[in-house]
């Protein structure tokens, strides 16, 4: 909803293995949300401070090149 592809995508010649469009905004959900419980996980089990910073350096990053 966020892109507009336009025409242009729809006339691109694309693999017969290409998902149906509908499904790209389920499966980027799902990788928010694993992603969001790797995070999660991850803040859980840091082993000091210092680890936790990393993590949450590491998981900013992540998302912001997901969005990207």
């Amino acid at each position: 909803m966020m892109t507009d592809l336009g025409p242009w995508y729809a006339a691109l010649r694309k693999p017969s293995w290409q998902p149906p469009d509908w499904l790209f905004g389920p499966a980027w959900t799902l990788i928010f949300a694993l992603a969001a419980a790797a995070g999660y996980r991850a803040w859980r089990a840091r082993p000091n401070l210092r680890r936790w910073g990393l993590i949450v350096g590491l998981f900013t990053a992540n998302g912001l090149l997901n969005v990207l």
